[in-house]
């Protein structure tokens, strides 16, 4: 491989690294790269990186993942029963 092809490999790893990283981690990429869940997560990161550089976007978010909650439900969906309100009495006449 040229030099300058390693250099923006290492170029991509050490911005992933950078964006990805948290207060856990080790303190340096080298480190990081002995982890093999750390080492996959950073190499997968830093491909985006080199896809979205190859194709002119500029990515500086982090990919975060959304945790949604469910709904609270005033009344239970259809067919199911509140076995607590039953026995309390209460009926949805």
């Amino acid at each position: 491989m040229d030099a300058p092809v390693v250099e923006e490999v290492q170029e991509h790893l050490q911005r992933a690294w950078r964006l990805l990283r948290c207060p856990q981690w080790p303190a340096s990429l080298a480190e990081t790269m002995t982890d093999p869940l750390r080492a996959r997560q950073v190499r997968l990161y830093a491909q985006q990186l080199a896809r979205n550089a190859s194709a002119g976007r500029s990515s500086t978010t982090v990919p975060v993942a959304v945790t949604r909650f469910p709904t609270r439900r005033t009344a239970p969906p259809p067919g199911l029963v509140d076995h607590k309100r039953a026995a309390a009495g209460d009926r949805d006449d």
